[in-house]
């Protein structure tokens, strides 16, 4: 599931945005330490207790875990009676004299409607109670307390945020921890532990929401003229310097408008892009590499936040996006953009595009990717750079950008 539900994660996004605080950080308490080691495409999680008032806590969500495992059972033993009912039904067709079949199929288009009803009256809402970020209640404040994903700075708290044209508000992005994310360890080739990964190697600088006319327009967004990108390239050649690197995660959303989501990271050490450690190695071979050595490692990281249930249905494993996707990549004077065009794959295309206003209506999602280190001189992995997207209601929020023929230039 690591791979299509990375997929159709990337489109989770919702609703307009309305600006919070954050609040008061906790007193110091003792961490939670953990490995997680995959055995055979499984993971199993070994946790240490945390003392003191964190168990209240822990407690506390183990209620909401559990409700929400139940939701998921219940889903799954109606997702089997609705493969049996269909099953059954098939089975009559072929099987009832031709004069009974026209009532037959009208009692199949009432079960349907029925069915479809239940959906909306009673699995939606029960899916928008279970994946609100502060639990049933919504109580967002004690989510960012006792928040097992890591700490989340949100945009309005970013070091040296851009404007950008696309930018949805303030309160609707931001950048998680890189250190929450597990990958693989330094001796995972021997013993397949992942561990928690440095702080993310580049920073969240920009995300921008737009739409196109032309479905062609949305690849090499940073390319364009009236991108920020190029703008600060020639802002600092002008200044007779060099605008800072930029990489660029540029999600082709399926869309009836042609939408793309755009995140911009910088890098939080200039002096790290030339360091002789594995990530900056690999990070190196990537960018002078060829398609298919990018699409064998590049790995996006798709976790839902604050939703046992969605984790469960989606899945948090890192997949070889490249595998299922279309990916192009472009290369400019001090940017690198990668493209994931979720529209080159027709079934993940269909399920993104149904998903994108049903279920997504109230996702948080945390998006990151890495680097695949495939020998001990490549590991450990670490997060490169990571966004949080809240509820952004896409419709509302693209900007339409004009075709580039229009540009001047």
């Amino acid at each position: 599931m690591g791979g299509v539900g990375s997929t159709l994660a990337v489109a989770e996004l919702t609703s307009p945005s309305t600006k919070h605080s954050l609040s008061e950080p906790d007193p110091p308490t003792q961490p939670i330490s953990s490995t997680r080691r995959e055995l055979d495409g499984d993971f199993e999680l070994v946790e240490h207790a945390q003392s003191g008032s964190g168990s209240t806590t822990s407690e506390a969500n183990s209620h909401t875990i559990h409700a929400e495992e139940s939701l998921v059972r219940g889903l799954g033993q109606t997702a089997v009676s609705l493969k049996l009912g269909a099953v059954a039904a098939v089975v009559a067709l072929l099987t009832v004299p031709s004069e009974h079949q026209q009532q037959l199929m009208l009692a199949l288009q009432v079960a349907i409607a029925m069915v479809m009803l239940w959906l909306w009256c009673f699995v939606l809402p029960a899916l928008r109670t279970a994946t609100e970020v502060g639990g049933p209640h919504g109580d967002e404040a004690a989510a960012k307390k006792s928040n097992p994903d890591g700490e989340l700075v949100w945009a309005e708290d970013l070091p040296g945020r851009i404007n950008s044209a696309g930018m949805p508000g303030l309160a609707r992005w931001g950048e998680p921890d890189g250190r929450s994310f597990n990958l693989r360890g330094r001796s995972y080739m021997s013993d397949k532990v992942k561990v928690a990964s440095d702080e993310s190697f580049f920073r969240l600088v920009a995300l921008d929401f737009f739409k196109f006319a032309d479905h062609k327009e949305r690849f090499g967004i940073a390319s364009r003229p009236d991108n920020w990108v190029q703008q600060a390239n020639t802002a600092a050649r002008a200044r007779g310097g060099v605008a800072p690197f930029t990489f660029v995660l540029n999600v082709v959303i399926p869309s009836s408008v042609n939408m793309s989501m755009v995140i911009y990271f910088q890098v939080r050490r200039e002096e790290d892009m030339l360091s002789d450690r594995p990530e900056a190695k690999l990070l190196r071979a990537f960018i002078a590499g060829d398609t298919a050595y990018r699409n064998e490692r590049f790995k996006l990281l798709a976790r839902p936040r604050g939703s046992a249930l969605l984790r469960t249905l989606i899945g948090d494993k890192p997949a070889l996006i490249g595998r299922k996707l279309a990916m192009p990549y472009f290369s400019g004077p001090n940017h690198f953009e990668v493209c994931v065009d979720v529209t080159s794959n027709t079934f993940a295309e269909y399920v993104t595009r149904v998903a994108r206003d049903a279920v997504a209506t109230n996702m948080s999602l945390d998006l990151g990717f890495t680097i695949e280190g495939r020998c001990e001189e490549e590991l450990p992995e670490r997060v490169f750079g990571a966004c949080h997207v809240n509820k952004v209601d896409l419709n509302n929020s693209c900007v339409q950008l004009p075709p580039r023929s229009e540009l001047p230039g």
